[in-house]
């Protein structure tokens, strides 16, 4: 029997695409991009650890690729790109009726900081939020859903999870959580409706 609902939040409730990031500043500094991402993406999966913060990522990248880069310029695509896809807040709120909601999501602070004030993402919407820079662990590692499942005192298949990308619901089926593959709104409701859930 289902008794939770987890969401990832980048990619299912918030909508951005941090390759944006990385083609702003390929042309604003005309720097290839490739070089740019194989700098950042390793530096941005120890933000979302919480190992770094933003100060020493933005140093980091700087230093590597020879500019001086603004902190102004990482919230700003965040800021002008961003969307919360309002139909899943909606679904959210429905289903809370029945389900305890959690949020399972990969995401370094400034960004999820930005996302709770800026983008008004009620906190109510859930009843607990396993956040990877506060956790110290990240998807798809084994860890972080034993932990979700340690602190919400469920059974793997009393949980489903849903992410968009497939390598995190691999994850989470791994050690037996029921997980959809986040496709679109309408999609979602039609997997969920296969669990019985609406």
């Amino acid at each position: 029997m289902i008794k939770a609902i987890a969401f990832d939040m980048g990619g299912v409730i918030i909508h951005f695409d941090e390759n944006k990031y990385y083609e702003y500043l390929s042309k604003k500094y005309n720097i290839e991009e490739n070089k740019i991402t194989s700098i950042m993406i390793p530096l941005i999966n120890k933000f979302d650890l919480g190992e770094i913060t933003l100060g020493v990522l933005l140093d980091s990248i700087s230093k590597n690729i020879g500019i001086k880069l603004p902190r102004k310029s990482w919230n700003y695509i965040f800021d002008t790109d961003a969307t919360i896809d309002w139909q899943m807040i909606e679904l959210i709120k429905k289903l809370s009726k029945n389900y305890k909601i959690y949020m399972l999501t990969n995401v370094n602070r400034s960004r999820y900081f930005r996302t709770n004030t800026m983008l008004k993402i009620n906190n109510k919407l859930f009843d607990k939020k396993f956040i990877s820079c506060y956790l110290h662990m990240a998807k798809p590692d084994r860890k972080i859903y034993q932990y979700l499942i340690a602190k919400t005192n469920l059974m793997p298949n009393e949980i489903i999870f849903i992410d968009d990308l497939i390598e995190n619901v691999d994850g989470a089926r791994a050690i037996g959580i029921n997980s959809i593959v986040f496709r679109g709104y309408a999609d979602l409701v039609s997997k969920l409706k296969s669990f019985n859930i609406l």
